[in-house]
C-alpha cells in the first residue's frame, strides 16, 4: 500500500492531470460476522491501547465513491479525501455498540 499512499499522490500533483483520490478507514462490516469470535475471546483486539479508531461500512463508501465519479468538483479538486464516518471509537465504545 506504500506506493499508493506516498507514491502516487506525488506523481499525480506534478502532472496537469485531474484526478480525486479516496482512501477509506477501516471497514466495519467484517466486524459483524467476527462477533461471536470476539464474545469468546472477551474483548477486541485491536492493539490501540486508549486510541480511536475510525471505520466506514463498504455501503457508505461506495456511495461517496459513487458522488466522487460524477462529480466535476471532486474529479478536478486534484485531492486526496478519507472516507470515514462522523466520529472514532475507543475499543469500549465499539464493544459497547457492537453488544447493543
Amino acid at each position: 500500500m506504500s506506493p499508493f499512499y506516498g507514491y502516487l499522490p506525488r506523481r499525480l500533483a506534478g502532472t496537469n492531470l485531474n484526478y480525486v483520490i479516496a482512501k477509506n478507514s477501516l471497514y466495519a462490516d467484517p466486524l459483524v460476522p467476527y462477533l461471536p469470535e470476539l464474545i469468546e475471546r472477551k474483548g477486541l483486539i485491536y492493539p490501540v491501547g486508549d486510541q480511536e479508531m475510525s471505520f466506514i461500512t463498504l455501503e457508505d463508501s461506495a456511495e461517496a465513491m459513487a458522488k466522487m465519479a460524477v462529480s466535476e468538483k471532486y474529479l478536478k479538486s486534484r485531492r486526496s479525501y478519507l472516507l470515514t464516518q462522523a466520529r472514532s471509537y475507543t475499543m469500549p465504545e465499539l464493544g459497547a455498540v457492537m453488544t447493543k
